[in-house]
């Protein structure tokens, strides 16, 4: 696994000790919910800390910016199955006294498994920018404890519920929306305990928000197969992500040659192994020049849109047909 590098610079050496205290509590606490700290290494006043690799891992807004441009809602399930990953690694944190603080939907992540991944929490790194995800009691400078956590949470599961955040407010007026604003109901198709859970999370007022461990144990999750639930979620994932790649490419391909190629692997007719067969050796024989222009037509298209759901970094249209080939198997799968 690759680690991702962040160097924090201190002005002595005892403002280092200091901050390492805080980097041996987070490893006490690295459970697998969370991006995990591999090493860390000083260097004059320099901390470096090495990092779980999350470049290969789609962000939770993301996958809400997926379904969201396909117009498609999420299940309750599959909400329940990502808010009850989040309060497993929150719930480990706040029993060792520890807040987050910095939860929100670019901040989590999905492996390639689809397991939840929660990334660096602000105790251990330097300060940030007020966010719509930030407790009332934390941006009126009031005393803020575990229960700030409970409030992002519950903004991040009406920002999942209803692709809008739970106060009506912009950059400029962050404060006055938080805590003036009421929070407008979440769409009907959902569960009345769903919204209730909601509402309770984002209560202005700290102390009835609801313990997280209390949050875990709600019978709201009885009624769902969680596991069954991340399935399904992976491979709607999976559908969406190949049918915006395919959209793409079959926009911008004008040869009948290529388009006889898609229509063999994206077919039915013969089993998936001798399509792909089929593919990989047609490519080989036919791959010309003329390919060449086709290619950089795509490559073009994807960098103006939703180049964060396709990467392709080789140099011929064969590697963009086996990518597509790689996804198939991953959703059949």
């Amino acid at each position: 696994m690759n680690n991702t590098q962040q160097v924090i610079k201190f002005k002595d050496e005892a403002a280092i000790q200091k901050f390492l205290q805080k980097i041996e509590v987070y490893q006490k606490n690295q459970s697998a919910q969370l991006l995990q700290i591999i090493n860390f290494q000083i260097v004059g006043l320099e901390l470096q800390i090495f990092l779980e690799d999350s470049s290969s891992y789609i962000s939770l807004e993301q996958l809400i910016q997926l379904f969201k441009i396909e117009n498609i809602y999420f299940k309750e399930g599959q909400i329940l199955y990502i808010f009850q990953q989040i309060l497993s690694a929150i719930c480990s944190m706040h029993k060792q006294q520890l807040i987050h603080r910095a939860l929100y939907p670019e901040n989590i992540f999905f492996d390639q498994n689809f397991n939840v991944k929660i990334g660096i929490f602000s105790q251990l790194f330097c300060g940030r920018q007020q966010s719509v995800y930030d407790s009332p009691e934390f941006l009126t400078n009031k005393q803020y404890n575990q229960k700030s956590d409970i409030f992002a949470i519950g903004c991040i599961l009406y920002y999942i519920s209803s692709f809008q955040q739970p106060f009506p407010i912009s950059q400029k007026t962050i404060v006055t929306g938080i805590l003036f604003s009421s929070v407008q109901p979440i769409p009907t198709f959902y569960s009345a305990n769903l919204y209730k859970i909601i509402k309770a999370m984002l209560n202005r007022d700290y102390k009835p928000r609801p313990e997280p461990l209390k949050l875990i144990n709600n019978t709201i999750f009885s009624g769902f197969d969680l596991k069954k639930e991340k399935q399904d979620l992976l491979q709607v994932y999976y559908r969406l992500k190949n049918n915006k790649i395919i959209e793409i490419i079959q926009l911008n391909i004008n040869n009948n040659d290529l388009k006889k190629l898609l229509d063999i692997l994206l077919g039915n007719d013969l089993e998936l192994e001798l399509r792909i067969s089929i593919v990989e050796t047609e490519l080989k024989i036919k791959l010309e020049d003329k390919y060449q222009l086709i290619y950089n037509t795509i490559i073009n298209k994807i960098s103006n849109s939703e180049a964060l759901l396709c990467q392709f970094i080789d140099d011929d249209i064969q590697d963009i047909l086996i990518q597509i080939i790689q996804n198939i198997i991953s959703f059949k799968k």
